[in-house]
């Protein structure tokens, strides 16, 4: 079934309406303004709407004058009352977009459990549904928070339907694991502590390429968000929360060990992690540093060259361990504690990254590597907001309760020989995702750089006493 949506807005008041929402790229990040709010002109071409069986919704794709694609779920006019209510909230008609509307996300979900399917002009919009998967509820669809890169809403009660916004052809990770993870599970294995995979929605070209367009998990009941959950401790009882931190890494340890189990491709399963990657990751990062001296300043960049350049040494002769699929993108924001542990969140990885960059095996110290600078946010950020609770030993403390946990359940086979070479695998990933955070920062919240330098510099001071380089 295909349909053109009568009335629908303007190539340029889509573009006005893109400019403003959080997940939209491609912001100018010369401006130093939050993210979103892109300074300049946006282009767009907005592709034709194809309309659901249900006739409540229709999803259209637009192209920026950067190539880039996004997802649009249009309203259509005259259906029954949910578009309307949409309109009102984008204060015109027609809106721009209604993908949290009530009516837009049952239709989709309806779709996914369907197994329905859409031909029109950009080809053919198919739902798929995972075998032995409960359907969702009865209750009203609602809106999830404030996404940073998709659009994400509770529907019946018992399942979260996400819609991605910006888009790339290609095998989508967040099917993949969540596919992945699903038939370790059927097939006996220890449950990862996953929110499951139950559907997804994805348009098949003309030209024969798959691209996902929303995915749906099962809600976690009554959870408690991890960054939310960590800022509360620490401004009540900062070592109240070490207990719960460790056993986040433990959690962790667990879905590394489900993730590097063979799967049904040859996508899953360990392979060996080699020096060559550590020399490509130290260049990567040198030539990032490098292009951000004039806001750290050239003392830091020459030391942290000659630190990696000393930790390259060190880890040339090393037995490195293997590598295998991980999240890829982890911080306390991927992450809620529910009734029986912490579950684990959101696996398309970083969305600035190719898509195929984002599948491939990586070490699981990475991850940890994010979650550990995420300690080192949610700390700052209590402080910066008057909280007086956090004293100069609580970081240390939490970075040794969540790799102990770690490390104590992670198969050992999946780690580096011996504890040296993992620290210093583990200090050149955080050096790694400090760098990456200090340009984060310089777009968007320039106030914060200090932040992340301050932990580049940390991480070079616990190298340095190693003597793995000496100042």
């Amino acid at each position: 079934m295909s349909a053109t949506v009568p009335d629908e807005p303007s190539d340029e008041s889509v573009a006005q309406w893109i400019r403003r929402q959080r997940w939209y790229s491609s912001q100018d990040t010369e401006t130093g303004s939050d993210p979103g709010l892109v300074s300049g002109s946006v282009s767009v071409s907005v592709g034709e709407t194809q309309v659901l069986e249900s006739g409540r919704v229709g999803i259209a794709l637009i192209t920026d004058d950067r190539d880039e694609t996004y997802q649009l779920i249009r309203p259509v006019p005259g259906a029954r009352g949910g578009s309307r209510r949409a309109a009102a909230t984008d204060r015109a008609w027609p809106p721009v977009d209604v993908a949290t509307d009530p009516d837009s996300t049952k239709a989709l979900a309806r779709l996914c459990v369907d197994e329905g399917s859409v031909d029109g002009p950009t080809g053919t919009i198919r739902g798929h549904w995972v075998t032995g998967a409960a359907p969702p509820g009865r209750r009203l669809p609602r809106p999830l928070g404030v996404d940073q890169s998709n659009t994400s809403s509770a529907v019946g009660g018992t399942h979260v339907l996400k819609v991605l916004r910006r888009l790339s052809t290609g095998i989508h990770p967040e099917v993949e694991v969540g596919l992945h993870l699903h038939h370790q599970a059927t097939a006996g294995h220890p449950v990862a502590p996953v929110a499951p995979l139950c559907g997804w929605y994805e348009l098949t070209d003309t030209a024969g390429g798959v691209t996902t367009l929303g995915v749906i998990h099962r809600l976690i009941p009554a959870a408690l968000d991890g960054w939310g959950l960590v800022l509360s401790g620490l401004a009540a009882d900062p070592g109240g929360l070490l207990a719960t931190i460790h056993r986040l890494g433990t959690d962790v340890a667990h879905l590394h060990a489900a993730l590097a189990q063979p799967g049904t491709t040859a996508d899953f399963g360990v392979t060996t992690y080699r020096s060559e990657a550590i020399t490509t990751t130290i260049s990567s990062v040198v030539d990032a540093l490098a292009a951000l001296e004039p806001t750290v300043g050239h003392h830091l960049v020459a030391r942290t060259d000659r630190v990696l350049a000393d930790l390259a040494a060190a880890l040339g002769d090393r037995v490195l361990g293997p590598e295998f699929r991980v999240h890829g993108d982890l911080h306390l924001g991927q992450t809620v504690l529910g009734s029986d542990g912490w579950v684990i969140l959101d696996f398309e990885g970083e969305p600035d990254r190719p898509l195929v960059e984002r599948r491939h095996r990586q070490p699981g110290l990475r991850d940890m590597a994010g979650l550990l600078r995420s300690l080192s946010y949610a700390s700052e950020t209590v402080r910066r907001a008057g909280g007086c609770r956090v004293g100069p030993g609580w970081e240390p403390a939490a970075r040794a309760a969540l790799l102990d946990g770690y490390l104590s359940q992670l198969p050992r086979d999946l780690l580096p020989e011996g504890a040296g070479t993992t620290a210093l695998l583990l200090a050149l990933f955080e050096v790694e995702k400090a760098v990456y955070e200090i340009g984060y920062e310089l777009s968007h919240r320039a106030d914060w750089v200090d932040l992340p330098v301050t932990g580049l510099g940390q991480v070079l001071d616990r190298l340095e006493r190693t003597g793995v380089s000496h100042p």
